[in-house]
């Protein structure tokens, strides 16, 4: 069935009625150091079909346009979610997410194979290594004139390595809508450089200085945007609120789906709003919120290009590319000025509340003494609140680096240096 005549069907039904037809191609590859290599390709196609009816939305999705999704919409329209607003006519941004070079299956085994090739130089070391394409092809239109179709590309690449007892693990990663932007040897190189450090134990316990690398500063942000975000989904409720203080001067927070590259940009989110940048938090101060069709209309707000779905659901608020402002120190700048202290370089949260009292865990830490890194740390925990950890910022990197683990939403972020945090070390638990 052709994609304007089930629109027309739609119409006679609904008073307005929303498209969204996604295809998608993916190639997987997966080396590992007992020199296993595994090869996963698949491509799938959905489409969604979005109705307001009575002030109420109808979704229902299928893998082709089938005229079936018109009475299923109609029919989920009876008990769904109240919808006072209207479908937008829509405006692209201009941003560059589909890389036109053609990169075939056989140039990502080479890379996986010299990225294989460096890693099998250090002894004792375990490592995965995956490589990543994702190809899609998005279009939408509605009732009310949008009419769009865009390509976007992301290619990644993760790197996890463990000593030989694998109780120390190393995770970096790097994606980007174009494959060459993709530093390949120096994942690899830089996971080998953090092996080499880990080989000596240390020990810590107690209230200590703390840099938190990309991946652990990741972990912060979910805690944060979940809190933060919560205050923008309706006029009265939500702890934090706009122009509220979460963290000093030195902190802010953007979201920026019109990142040129970045694999969580795109020129339009998935209800036709164009992608655009906002500010969160700016020096430390409370900026704005995300919103999508629907929480916009709720709070009185502008929809801000945030709504996403799956093929499975209707678009919900989600951020795109997560971008923490730079600051000036170094690395060896941090080192220096704390003398000692730890290094987390990757956390997992294991609870928090509604007042920012959070519990993390961490795989992987390193003990700084003297002004350099002396060793690692065994897995262990530490506990902060958000707001007063975000508060004792003592300087954030001038480096950007990449945090995210996934296609969907990316986090580019510094290096962020906290004065105080209470770290329990594995070790030291009996």
């Amino acid at each position: 069935m052709d994609k304007y005549l089930l629109l027309a069907e739609a119409s006679r039904k609904a008073t307005e009625s929303e498209i969204r037809i996604v295809n998608e191609y993916e190639e997987k590859l997966s080396l590992t150091e007992d020199n296993r290599t595994s090869i996963k390709v698949s491509c799938s196609n959905g489409v969604c079909l979005r109705v307001i009816k009575k002030k109420r939305m109808g979704f229902s999705s299928c893998g082709n346009l089938d005229s079936s999704l018109v009475e299923k919409a109609y029919f989920s329209s009876r008990y769904g979610p109240k919808a006072n607003f209207s479908f937008p006519r829509g405006c692209m941004s201009d941003v560059e997410v589909y890389d036109k070079k053609k990169h075939d299956l056989q140039e990502l085994v080479e890379k996986g194979d010299e990225m294989r090739e460096v890693m099998d130089r250090a002894r004792s070391v375990s490592y995965v290594i995956l490589i990543q394409k994702k190809l899609l092809c998005i279009s939408l239109l509605n009732t009310n004139g949008l009419d769009c179709t865009y390509k976007k590309s992301t290619y990644g690449a993760v790197v996890w390595a463990g000593v030989s007892d694998n109780s120390c693990g190393i995770y970096n990663v790097g994606w980007s809508c174009f494959l060459n932007r993709i530093d390949f040897p120096l994942l690899v190189e830089s996971a080998l450089d953090k092996i080499t450090t880990a080989q000596k134990r240390c020990k810590v316990h107690g209230v200590t200085s703390a840099i938190f690398s990309p991946g652990a500063v990741q972990t912060l942000l979910y805690i944060l945007f979940k809190v933060i975000n919560h205050g923008g989904k309706s006029k009265d409720r939500g702890t934090v609120k706009r122009n509220n203080r979460v963290a000093n001067e030195q902190f802010s927070l953007y979201d920026d789906g019109t990142l040129a590259f970045a694999p969580g940009s795109s020129p339009i989110d998935d209800e036709g709003i164009s992608t655009q940048r906002t500010a969160l938090v700016e020096k430390g101060i409370v900026g704005g919120f995300i919103y999508d069709l629907k929480t916009a209309y709720d709070t009185g707000s502008r929809p801000t290009g945030n709504g996403f779905g799956g093929l499975l659901s209707m678009p919900t608020t989600l951020p795109t590319n997560l971008v923490i402002g730079l600051g000036d120190m170094s690395i060896d700048e941090m080192l220096r000025d704390m003398r000692a202290g730890v290094i987390i370089d990757g956390a997992n949260i294991r609870g928090q509340n509604a007042i920012g009292d959070f519990l993390i865990s961490f795989d992987c830490g390193f003990r700084v003494e003297n002004g350099e890194i002396a060793g690692r740390l065994e897995s262990g925990v530490a506990y902060a609140n958000i707001y007063e950890l975000l508060s004792d910022i003592r300087g954030v990197g001038n480096e950007l680096f990449q945090a995210d683990r996934g296609l969907r939403v990316s986090l580019l972020t510094p290096l962020v240096y906290f004065g105080s945090l209470n770290v329990l070390d594995g070790s030291m638990q009996p």
